[in-house]
C-alpha cells in the first residue's frame, strides 16, 4: 500500500505543493489514531489508508530533497568532473557520469551536481577509471522534456538522478590528475 500511495503521486497530473503534501500525511495519522483492535475491519483499512497516505508524501518529500541545480541553457565549454559511472550510449560510445563538476563559465550555484557525456573523441588509455578526474570541452543541454504526450519523460528521470545536463564531444578527454578519491561508492564502482 506504501507503494500505492508512490504510484498515485507519480501518475498526478500536477506537482503537490508541499501543504497539499503535509495535509496528505497528517489526514493519514490522524487516521491512525481511530484504529481499534477489537474492530478488524476498520483497522485494516485504517492501516491501508494511512500506508497510501505516507507512501504519497514520502514520494512528494524525496522529490523536494533532490533537489540539484539543471542547466538552463546550452552550454559549450571545458567541463571538469570525477567519473562516478561508465556505460555506453546507443551508438556504442562510451559515456561517463561525472560529479564534483567544474564549469569555468558558469556560477558555482548554477553548475549541475551531475553531467552525462558521450565520448567521441580520442580517449588516452586508462583514463576511464572511476574516480579519476578528467577534463573534456564538451557540448551539453538540459535534460529533454517528453516528445509526446504521455511519452517518456527523460526530465524525470534525470531529476531523480540529480543530472543537471547530459551532451557529447569530438574532443580528446584529458586526465586532469591522476589522484582518485578513496569513496566507498567509488571503490564499489
Amino acid at each position: 500500500m506504501f507503494g500505492v500511495g508512490i504510484a498515485v503521486y507519480f501518475a498526478a497530473s500536477t506537482e503537490p505543493s508541499v501543504v497539499q503534501s503535509v495535509g496528505i500525511a497528517s489526514t493519514g495519522l490522524f487516521g491512525a489514531v481511530f484504529i481499534r483492535p477489537q474492530n478488524i475491519l476498520r483497522t485494516v483499512l485504517l492501516v491501508v489508508f494511512l500506508l497510501i497516505c505516507l507512501g504519497y508524501s514520502y514520494a512528494a518529500y524525496r522529490t523536494i530533497t533532490f533537489d540539484a541545480p539543471i542547466l538552463t541553457r546550452h552550454y559549450y565549454g571545458p567541463v571538469y568532473g570525477r567519473i562516478i559511472k561508465l556505460d555506453r550510449s546507443a551508438t556504442n560510445a562510451p559515456r561517463v557520469l561525472l560529479d564534483q563538476i567544474y564549469l569555468p563559465n558558469l556560477a558555482e550555484s548554477k553548475t549541475p551536481e551531475r553531467v552525462r557525456i558521450s565520448l567521441q573523441g580520442y580517449i588516452p588509455e586508462d583514463t576511464l577509471i572511476a574516480g579519476a578526474r578528467i577534463a573534456v570541452t564538451a557540448s551539453i543541454s538540459p535534460p529533454s522534456p517528453p516528445v509526446e504526450p504521455g511519452g517518456f519523460d527523460f526530465r524525470r528521470m534525470a531529476w531523480f538522478m540529480r543530472l543537471g545536463g547530459v551532451g557529447y564531444t569530438r574532443n580528446p578527454v584529458i586526465p586532469a590528475y591522476s589522484n582518485r578519491a578513496s569513496d566507498f561508492r567509488i571503490w564499489l564502482f
